[in-house]
């Protein structure tokens, strides 16, 4: 799952589902990065995870990723999704990629993670509980450098919320394979959709966390006792004003179509990858004792909002986005055509109807037809055919409810939002783009209709067209005997 993998610049990650007409599912992805020239073609990606407190939060500089490619160094652009991979198993167990000291597989962020499943119906009031355990959304918060049990027990609560979302009833909408690996003995059945006439019922399952070198997001007792800044090299690539075309990146041809992969530790080619990584000091504007130009220079107030933001501004649009898809088909955001409606009750009960003459045919043709001669064999042969056309509005209803069920949309939203500082005065129609704070979140919607029961279908039709075929065996049998 691409949006499940850590990025060296990760900040966020959130998943949510939300069950109305449809089951939609949402996981989201933040990252940040920022802007080194005017233009902002760099997309300079910032190092969140590496980054001791110090080295993220100061007045001086922010922490980049330098490359390394035959002597020249290189920023890491945002889009360079194959070098900011850390994979997904590194959430669960930092120790899964070593003990990093000397390269850029370092896990300094502390990680915050909450879980709700929240019932919305109408004429009662919401109902909140935390499949995480009562007290877990107090206490979230740890930090990847205890390797005691306490916390690694902690660590695994994020693998716990991610299958807790995954494994809501019906299973089978986003889990295709290894079902019982993951989601265990759970039971799938989702009760189909609400009946018409019941009160309107939405229930939401949620999961979020955050990367943040801080350590404070959500800590009630107070920040983890964690090392001073380390003493990062400058940035030696340039940070002019225009960008420079000589140092664009250069990958390693092995890394075409490993995008978000996992980390192999063992790998030679990763470990060199690794250590052409390098974490740099990146100056803000107007420091080192040079005056601000027109545009002054970046103070603290202007500075945090890059990594300390509230995950419900950054998240609203996916929540809103989630309910609109789940509470009808939107051509825009799917791209396909819509399913079919789950067959009715009233269809049901007309498609086994029109199959009982067929059964009450036979019944009386086998009671009143004591020698079988030609014309009996063909009124029989004539009421099996029937019986057969009657049969196929059945079947073909049972096709249509499986096809509906099969039926999955899927839609990408990209969104890059920067973040200038507040000048005052009037303001130019060009804006620079130097120093300029990026966000970006990414969100994958996966969709399935509701309400489809293809297993009580499907035993009707087997049942239906079952019961008038042992009708005719047996009289052919008393044809055969007379």
């Amino acid at each position: 799952m691409r949006m499940l993998t850590l990025q060296r610049n990760s900040v966020s990650g959130a998943l949510l589902r939300l069950a109305r007409l449809y089951d939609v599912l949402a996981i989201a992805r933040v990252t940040v990065g920022v802007c080194q020239t005017k233009e902002c073609q760099d997309l300079s990606a910032v190092n969140v995870i590496g980054s001791r407190r110090g080295d993220y939060y100061n007045k001086t500089h922010l922490p980049l990723l330098m490359y390394k490619n035959a002597e020249v160094a290189s920023p890491v652009s945002m889009a360079d999704e194959d070098l900011l991979t850390l994979g997904r198993a590194a959430v669960v167990d930092p120790s899964w990629l070593g003990e990093p000291a000397a390269h850029s597989w370092a896990i300094r962020a502390g990680f915050t993670l909450t879980a709700k499943t929240k019932v919305e119906a109408e004429g009662t009031p919401p109902v909140e509980t935390d499949p995480l355990g009562p007290a877990w959304n107090v206490h979230s918060m740890w930090d990847p450098a205890d390797r005691s049990a306490a916390a690694a027990a902690g660590r695994h609560k994020w693998l716990q919320a991610v299958a807790y979302v995954f494994c809501r009833p019906p299973m089978a909408l986003f889990v295709a394979a290894d079902r019982a690996r993951l989601c265990g003995s759970n039971s799938d059945d989702d009760g189909g959709a609400a009946p018409v006439g019941s009160p309107h019922q939405v229930v939401i399952y949620a999961a979020t966390w955050t990367f943040d070198p801080d350590h404070k997001t959500n800590y009630s007792e107070g920040p983890p006792e964690q090392q001073n800044a380390s003493a990062l090299p400058h940035c030696a690539f340039s940070n002019t004003h225009e960008w420079n075309v000589k140092d664009t990146l250069v990958r390693p041809a092995w890394l075409l179509g490993h995008s978000s992969r996992e980390i192999n530790r063992q790998s030679a080619a990763e470990v060199a990858l690794a250590q052409s990584l390098t974490p740099c000091a990146h100056a803000l504007p107007g420091r080192d004792g040079e005056e601000a130009g027109p545009e002054p220079a970046l103070t603290a107030t202007t500075e945090l909002p890059r990594i300390k933001w509230s995950t419900n501004v950054y998240y609203a649009s996916m929540r809103e986005v989630t309910r609109e898809l789940a509470g009808r088909y939107n051509r825009s955001a799917w791209g396909v055509p819509p399913p079919g409606d789950p067959a009715s009750a009233t269809a049901i009960v007309l498609g086994i109807i029109v199959v009982l003459p067929e059964a009450i045919a036979i019944v009386a043709l086998l009671l009143s037809t004591r020698v079988w001669g030609a014309r009996d064999v063909g009124a029989l042969a004539i009421i099996a055919i029937g019986g057969l056309i009657s049969t196929a509005g059945l079947v073909w209803l049972t096709v249509e409810e499986a096809a509906g069920a099969r039926w999955r949309g899927a839609s990408l939203r990209d969104e890059l939002t920067a973040t200038l500082p507040g000048w005052g005065g009037a303001a130019d129609v060009y804006r620079s783009l130097e120093g300029a704070s990026l966000v970006r979140v990414q969100t994958l919607y996966l969709g399935a209709r509701r309400g489809y029961r293809v297993g009580l279908l499907a035993g009707l039709t087997g049942a239906v067209g079952v019961a008038p075929r042992v009708e005719h065996l047996v009289c052919v049998m008393n044809a055969h005997a007379g």
